[in-house]
């Protein structure tokens, strides 16, 4: 089976099972429809399904990934994730199947359990029951990222194509290697020729990828701030510790703990948001810290970080939580009063990035005990959605 986005997977429960078992089971039988189609017309190919370049290249790789798909759903196991092949296929089969439907409610094959339904039938868990049973949800709930789909991955490979560097700021992955066959034919061959150069390396270093991570966290969160908005600071940090605990882990050998006590609070020692770190044969290796508070107290926030911070960790991070500013308004506010800070931690150099430079802010400062930089990420979680429920308002 594979993983959603609605499910807690570092401390699944018999409901989190119930959920993951009910959604593959619509998702094998969708894609049991298209194999059975496969099978008995000859007529029937699957241009669409996959890149045009990809089938014409590698026509029996393509028609195994659909059988193989079919067997991911329908594993007993739960795949961490799957590669970038699976969720095209996956997608292409949803967007099939959607067109194929009569009826919208035909499109969602199993009806739910009572026994489910009962279970989330409660405030807590409403939302989730509407998403596991209306069908475009699944776009969104069935992946951890579009990454793979043409637009996003053009444009990923033209940033590596033109810095490589760039890349390593903007997208969380492994290596670009995992999407060579999704690829538009010319931008595979320059990436394929720049990459055997060596002119330039895919590869992200750990900090990278964790910062990539947890901003890809933060754009899937984005499409449901109703879930998130009377949430605190301390429900919003436990739901980050739960849903990316177990992607450092898998991916990078990295472990997340909360509120784990360190470094100075006035007096006493503190309790940190997030502390990730490695650990081999006993030994820890720091990573970073993770602050999480409203924007509104970014310099006591940031303040905080730096009395965590020393010289074995390789970077910080805030989040901000923003429900009264617009996202550039938001940045603005953070940059201003990096500008504005005093001290020992004053930042020595503050970079906007992203288009708009609204993706996230990144200061260094001077580290006391080595006199080396040590870089700070700056996030924001806008939760700030005050026009467009005004608008959906008005629509229904």
């Amino acid at each position: 089976m594979i993983q959603l986005d609605v499910v807690n997977y570092d401390n699944l429960s018999n409901l989190g099972m119930k959920i993951t078992q009910y959604v593959n089971g619509n998702l094998r039988d969708i894609i049991r429809v298209l194999i059975d189609v496969l099978e008995t017309d000859s007529e029937f190919e699957l241009d669409g399904f996959f890149p045009r370049d990809y089938l014409m290249r590698k026509p029996q790789e393509c028609r195994n990934i659909i059988n193989e798909l079919y067997e991911i759903v329908c594993s007993k196991s739960i795949r961490d994730f799957i590669k970038p092949k699976y969720e095209y296929a996956l997608y292409s089969i949803l967007c099939w199947w959607e067109e194929c439907a009569d009826d919208e409610s035909d499109l969602i094959i199993n009806s739910i359990d009572d026994g489910l339904k009962k279970e989330l039938d409660n405030d807590e868990m409403g939302n989730i029951l509407r998403w596991i049973q209306d069908f475009d949800e699944y776009y969104d709930i069935c992946f951890r990222d579009h990454d793979f789909l043409p637009e996003t991955l053009n444009n990923m490979v033209m940033l590596y194509l033109k810095n490589p560097q760039l890349l390593e700021t903007f997208f969380q992955y492994d290596n670009l290697d995992d999407y060579i066959d999704l690829m538009d034919c010319d931008l595979r061959e320059r990436y394929l020729e720049m990459r055997d150069s060596g002119i330039g390396g895919t590869k992200l270093s750990k900090p990278d990828n964790i910062i990539m991570e947890l901003l890809a966290l933060l754009k899937r969160y984005q499409k449901r701030i109703p879930h998130f908005e009377n949430r605190g600071e301390v429900q919003i940090t436990a739901d980050i510790h739960d849903a990316i605990a177990g992607i450092l882990n898998s991916k990078y050998g990295l472990h997340i703990s909360r509120e784990f006590t360190m470094g100075r609070a006035i007096k006493e020692l503190g309790e940190t948001d997030l502390y990730i770190y490695a650990e081999t044969d006993g030994d820890i290796e720091d990573y970073a810290v993770l602050e999480n508070k409203y924007i509104e107290n970014f310099t006591n926030q940031y303040n905080q970080l730096m009395g965590y911070l020393n010289q074995n960790f390789k970077f910080g991070i805030t989040l901000s939580l923003n429900k009264n500013k617009t996202l550039k308004s938001g940045f603005d506010k953070i940059e201003n009063e990096l500008k504005a800070m005093e001290g020992d931690f004053r930042p020595v150099e503050i970079k906007r990035i992203g288009e708009e430079y609204t993706l996230m802010i990144v200061s260094e400062h001077i580290v006391p005990e080595t006199g080396s930089r040590m870089k700070v990420y700056h996030l924001i979680f806008q939760l700030k959605d005050k026009e467009r429920k005004k608008v959906a308002a008005v629509a229904r």
